[in-house]
Formats: C-alpha cells, structure tokens, sequence
C-alpha cells in the first residue's frame, strides 16, 4: 500500500530502534540536530518522487547509473562541501553556493544517490516507491561478486535492491541485453513496508557470501562451470 508522508515517517519512527549505532546518523555527512526527524523528510523526498515518476526505475551501481542520471535532469552529487561533476571529480563548493542536481531541485526525478545524504532505509523508500507503483526496474550493473557482496561483511546496495524487488513479487526478465524486474504478484508488491523490507535485509545478510552463489548471473555462472570441467590441473606447478 502507498505510503504518504504521515505514514512513511511514522513507520520509520518505530523502525529507528532497530539501528545499529552506526545507522542513527547519516553515513558521510554532518549529523544534524534531529536525526530521526531529517531521515523522515530525506525519505518521503526519495519515496514520493519514485512513487509518482513513470517508465523504467535504474538499478546498479552508481559508475553504471551515472549516465541515466543526465536524463533524470540530476547532474551531481553533493556531500558535506563536495559536489561530484558530471566528470566524477569532486571539487569545493563556494561557502554559500546553493547545492544543485539534487532530488530537491525543480524537475528532478527519483535517484537516491543524488541526494547529499544516504541511509539504508532511503535507498529502502526509494526502491518502495517503484514497487507500490508497479515500476519495471532496469539493472544495468553485471551480477558478479563485486557487485553483490562486499568484503567487509554485507551486502552491496545493488545486491539489498534485487533482493527487495524479488522479495516483493518481481521476477527478472531478459529483453535483449537488458536485464530487466517486472512486477509478477501486485499483491506482494503492494503489501512491501519499510519495516518487513529491513528485518528481510538482516536476514539475507546473514548467508554472508552465499549471496552471491543466489544472485550471481546465471550466465555467469555456466561460464565459470565451464571453465572449471575445462581445467587442467596438470598444467599446475608445484611450489616447494
């Protein structure tokens, strides 16, 4: 069911005792005078703006969605006093420059990491916002390792977001090159919650690695099986 902003901001309300100490402020950026209270309007800015958008919603990794971005009419990333440019370079912001190319700017659409904060639970609304609208979602990073597990003990982003989508009725199809999530159960769908999506999340992460057995690319995975029945072990040198 569609959220709107007294009900979004309630359920992140009850969902905030459920943080880890390091998730009750915002990763890579001051931490203002009410966490709790910023974390709400970031969420319903992400969510509304998803939710009443239209065509394909862009998953992956940021390098991958960062030509997408430039049709989203959302040219850069801001944190702290840094704005990245269309280049990737980040340069100083004047002290006073307004911060532009962001979701808040007029005529932007939907892309959470344009925003000049992130918090999993954002990334988690801005996902929600596609599902409760019945949204195709366009994967354009490859499901390799990198891409869905990280070394230092949890899932990547792109790895939380094909999770959500195939936790919530969306099964993956193949439209040329494209790889591709198209709603499957609306009922599902429209029953996904913030709360439901977080306690999944902690679950999931629990299989540590084996996410990536789960996620890799099926294609990807035949390849590497081939590779491995056609290895010649005799070809190996001993090490003394």
């Amino acid at each position: 069911m569609a959220y709107n902003k007294f009900s979004l901001a309630y359920e992140i309300a009850t969902l905030y005792p459920k943080y880890p100490p390091n998730l009750r402020t915002w990763l890579f950026a001051p931490k203002p005078e009410d966490f709790r209270v910023a974390l709400q309007e970031y969420c319903w800015i992400i969510y509304q703006k998803t939710n009443t958008d239209a065509g394909f919603q862009i998953i992956g990794r940021e390098w991958d969605t960062d030509p997408y971005s430039l049709d989203a009419n959302i040219l850069g990333r801001a944190i702290g006093g840094y704005d990245k440019q269309a280049s990737g370079k980040w340069t100083a912001r004047p002290e006073g420059a307004p911060v532009g190319g962001l979701n808040t700017s007029p005529g932007a659409r939907g892309n959470v990491l344009k925003m000049d904060r992130w918090h999993p639970t954002m990334n988690d609304c801005w996902v929600l916002g596609g599902i409760h609208r019945g949204a195709t979602f366009k994967l354009v990073s490859p499901r390799i390792p990198a891409n869905i597990w990280n070394p230092m003990g949890f899932p990547v982003v792109t790895a939380r977001e094909i999770l959500g989508l195939l936790h919530y009725g969306y099964e993956t199809q193949r439209v040329g090159s494209d790889v591709q999530f198209v709603p499957r159960d609306r009922g599902v769908a429209q029953r996904s919650n913030i709360t439901d999506y977080w306690d999944f999340m902690v679950e999931k992460s629990r299989q540590g690695a084996g996410l990536v057995r789960e996620l890799l690319d099926k294609e990807l995975k035949a390849n590497l099986h081939a590779e491995l029945l056609a290895f010649d072990r005799s070809k190996l040198r001993k090490v003394a």
